[in-house]
């Protein structure tokens, strides 16, 4: 049996723990967790590494005796936010250097170290370098590791991922300080990609959309690779706040309305009261479905305003006959009753879609990152993630990732 991995994914609202392995492209868990967190975190940026470092510490020794483990976690797949999320492509080349010709694992460290060179945003950390295809004298591209092959020449097309200084390294020294070593790191869009890329109804190409508590994020996938990503700070939180500001009750009992009811697309013959509160002068208030669906409809139409501002701006360098990519929806907040009804609606010529929970049987979808980057860090084994470089001296010289040069790799 292998042995299991551990990631650890701190969010806005929560710190998620999930251990488990992979077999034959099949995410196993055998236990998660989850522990909330409040103002330590906001839009994937830590307020506090102090705070969030100790609540890791607290939390690294799991015991849970319902569930009849315990356990220490030593060290950790970090899952990353793409908060800031700058990918690059580049292409390089090296001389294999044995005798006999055959690559060796030293000529991959050579043209790792080559791209590792190529300049990027400054004040930009490189978080990963990840092969897209080998090219060897023979002629052969490949994506497999040619280790032990005969070439003259070792090429290599990879494409980058960076983020932040001040977010890669925070988010590693929060860890780090708990006494938690990190072994790998995936950015969240990344695992997503790997969890939906074994699956028959995923479009070759397509914007995954991951409405989060205080942010959302649209990302560019094909295949098990991100092309293009930003956010905007939205998130479900924000209508939580407005139910509770609105109604002037506990932000936990808007929670639960919203839960509860949801958008109602569907003309109400009965308008039921479902909330008991005060207006501003004091005066009991009577609050019903349909006074939700107002508040609810505010919101959804500042968000189609926010959503549609920052996927105009991801899709910008495509012609406008090929920005109709399918979108997949995943986050909590998403799952909103009548949120993908409302959508649909204004997008017309997308496919939209649910992340769909049946490709990993998981209960939550809160967990859905995790599992997706337990896939990720068992299938990166040809990136240079282990030996990363974070140069801050590094000044950009090297073209962002276009929209176009994605299109050429099957972002189509």
């Amino acid at each position: 049996m292998q042995t299991p991995m551990i990631v650890i994914e701190p969010t806005d609202s929560a710190i998620k723990i999930v251990v488990g392995y992979v077999v034959e492209h099949e995410p196993i868990v055998l236990y998660a967790t989850i522990k909330s967190i409040h103002d330590l975190i906001k839009n994937g940026n830590i307020v506090d590494i102090k705070s969030l470092s100790n609540v890791l510490k607290n939390i690294s020794h799991v015991e849970d005796k319902r569930a009849r483990v315990r356990f220490a976690i030593r060290s950790a797949v970090l899952l990353l936010p793409p908060v800031g999320l700058e990918i690059y492509e580049d292409k390089k080349m090296t001389s294999v250097i044995s005798n006999d010709s055959k690559i060796q694992p030293i000529d991959l460290s050579n043209i790792f170290a080559m791209i590792r060179k190529s300049k990027i945003k400054k004040d930009n950390s490189f978080v990963d370098i990840i092969p897209i295809v080998y090219y060897l004298s023979d002629g052969i591209a490949t994506n497999k590791l040619p280790l032990g092959r005969i070439s003259d020449y070792l090429g290599m097309k990879a494409i980058i991922y960076t983020l932040p200084d001040k977010l890669f390294k925070g988010y590693k020294a929060s860890l780090e300080s708990a006494g938690i070593k990190v072994k790998k790191c995936v950015i969240a869009p990344c695992a997503i990609a790997h969890l939906l890329a074994h699956e028959k109804e995923t479009p070759a190409a397509y914007l995954y959309v991951d409405v989060g508590s205080t942010y959302t994020s649209i990302s560019l996938i094909s295949k098990t690779y991100v092309y293009n990503s930003s956010y905007f700070a939205i998130g479900g939180d924000d209508l939580t706040n407005a139910i509770s500001e609105t109604f002037r009750i506990d932000v936990k009992e808007a929670e639960k309305l919203k839960r509860r009811y949801g958008y109602q697309t569907r003309l109400i013959s009965f308008n039921p009261t479902i909330c008991n509160a005060k207006t501003s002068d004091g005066q009991e208030a009577l609050y019903t479905v349909q006074d939700l669906n107002r508040v609810i409809k505010d919101y959804l139409d500042n968000y189609i305003y926010a959503f549609d501002t920052c996927l105009s701006k991801l899709l910008s360098a495509y012609p406008e006959n090929k920005r109709n990519f399918p979108i997949i929806f995943g986050g909590a907040a998403s799952r909103l009753d009548g949120f993908l009804t409302f959508v649909k609606t204004k997008y017309p010529n997308h496919d939209i879609r649910q992340i769909p929970l049946k490709i990993v049987g998981a209960r939550h979808e809160k967990y859905l990152n995790c599992i997706g980057a337990l896939l990720a860090a068992s299938s990166y084994m040809g990136s240079s993630e282990n030996n990363r470089l974070n140069n801050a001296n590094n000044q950009s010289n090297l073209d962002k990732l276009s929209a176009n040069k994605g299109a050429n790799n099957g972002a189509r």
